[in-house]
C-alpha cells in the first residue's frame, strides 16, 4: 500500500489517534479530540492539533518511491488543579504525549506504506492562556504513489 499524499498520511494519523483512549480520562467521554491543520474551539480537557509539512521524494523519478514529511501532534490541555492523589495537568500531557507515541510506533511497524517514525522529545509549555501545551515533532518516511 502507498499514501496518494501527505495529506493521506494525516487522515490515517488522525483515525489511529482518535481511536485511542486516554489514559487518565476526566469523563467517561474524555477522548482524543483531533483536528487537522487549524485548532478550533476545544471540547473536554484536551484537543490535539496535527499538522505537517509537503512531503518530499528521498530519490526522485523511481517510481512508487520513498517519501519524507515532518509532522507535528500539539496537544492542548485546561491547565486546571487537580484533586490530591490524581495526576496533575502535566503528568497527564506527559502520558498522553507517550501513549500516541507507542501507538503511532505500533501502526508505523504494522501498516504497509509507512517505512519509519523518528521523534523528538515533547517539550510541554504554559502558553499564558492557562493551557499547557505538548508539542511532537515526528518525522515520517512513507510510500508514495
Amino acid at each position: 500500500m502507498a499514501f496518494t499524499s501527505t495529506a493521506a498520511l494525516l487522515e490515517a494519523m488522525h483515525a489511529r489517534i482518535e481511536a485511542l483512549t486516554p489514559s487518565v480520562q476526566c469523563s467517561e467521554d474524555d477522548r482524543f479530540h483531533v483536528q487537522i491543520g487549524v485548532k478550533t474551539a476545544q471540547t473536554g480537557s484536551r484537543a490535539v492539533l496535527l499538522s505537517a509539512m509537503a512531503g518530499t521524494a528521498l530519490r526522485p523519478g523511481l517510481g512508487c518511491h520513498p517519501w519524507q514529511t515532518q509532522v507535528e501532534i500539539t496537544s492542548y490541555y485546561n491547565d486546571v488543579p487537580t484533586e490530591a492523589g490524581q495526576p496533575t495537568v502535566m503528568q497527564q500531557a506527559i502520558r498522553d504525549a507517550e501513549d500516541i507515541l507507542a501507538d503511532l510506533y505500533t501502526w508505523a511497524s504494522t501498516t504497509d506504506g509507512v517505512n519509519k517514525i523518528e521523534a523528538d522529545p515533547a517539550p510541554i509549555v504554559e502558553d499564558g492562556t492557562g493551557e499547557l501545551v505538548c508539542i511532537r515533532t515526528l518525522r515520517v518516511e512513507f510510500q508514495r504513489a
